[in-house]
């Protein structure tokens, strides 16, 4: 394979995710002693003795860290057999799980999160100036528009546009929560009125 499609391979999956990947294989390998290539009598096995003690959606990213495994050695994939899917899903009937989400950032902390980095802002040390001033602007404007951390941390200069009289335009080349389409790879963000708390 070329390096240039190497390249696009390595893009195409998050390096969060890959780290992931390469903790439920381990954890599938090293921890509880499975053998790779694996049967899906050995991956049934290992669904069932961590039904109770991992979650649906960590066994799924675990199932999809030993597909991936297999794939990419050029073996059989296991973890698509009926008799897996069907574990999972008995498992999944069998020990429900709330859904865990992350709250919501709160108007009164974000007012001091603010407040602090104000106060950095008149630093005498300019580094520490710039700092406070970017990290004021991205907190401002993850919760004007309910970004995603990550997605904060991949803006790039070159997608922001103000406009001047108009507004913030943002370009979001992709998300975690997208759900990819042809022809869809990225979002646009925009508004007439200001990003509050900028004086843009």
């Amino acid at each position: 394979m070329t390096s240039s499609a190497d390249r696009y391979l390595n893009a195409a999956r998050r390096e969060s995710t890959l780290r992931r990947y390469r903790q439920a294989v381990a954890h599938f390998e090293g921890e509880w002693g499975g053998l790779l290539p694996a049967s899906s009598e050995s991956v049934v096995r290992y669904l069932a003795e961590h039904a109770e003690l991992l979650s649906g959606g960590t066994l799924r990213t675990h199932l999809a860290a030993l597909a991936q495994w297999h794939k990419r050695h050029g073996f059989h994939d296991p973890t698509k057999e009926s008799k897996v899917r069907d574990v999972l899903r008995g498992i999944q009937a069998e020990h429900p799980r709330l859904v865990q989400q992350a709250e919501a950032l709160q108007l009164q902390m974000l007012e001091e999160c603010i407040a602090g980095l104000s106060l950095q802002a008149t630093s005498a040390v300019a580094v520490e100036r710039l700092r406070a001033s970017r990290d004021q602007a991205l907190i401002l404007m993850g919760f004007w528009r309910a970004f995603r951390s990550d997605d904060l941390c991949r803006l790039r200069i070159e997608h922001i546009q103000v406009r001047t009289g108009k507004g913030l335009e943002i370009f979001l080349g992709s998300s975690k929560t997208d759900r990819l389409k042809p022809g869809s790879y990225g979002r646009r963000y925009g508004a007439e009125t200001s990003l509050p708390g900028t004086g843009l």
